[in-house]
């Protein structure tokens, strides 16, 4: 059974994705390091749903 990581702490956990391509977490959503849909339906979101959910994720 696959068990992923729990999200709480993320904002402190850089670099992001299995390659590393991404240091901050504003990046993972950049279509060139595992963005855009491969890992959820991404490809869509504005610069301010990104902010947003950059804010959220720092939260936890």
């Amino acid at each position: 059974m696959l068990q992923a990581p729990l999200l709480r702490g993320v904002g402190y956990r850089a670099p992001f994705m299995h390659t590393g391509c991404a240091e901050t977490l504003w990046e993972r959503f950049d279509h060139t390091c595992g963005g855009g849909d491969q890992h959820g339906n991404t490809s869509e979101l504005t610069p301010q749903n990104i902010d947003d959910l950059v804010t959220y994720l720092r939260s936890l």
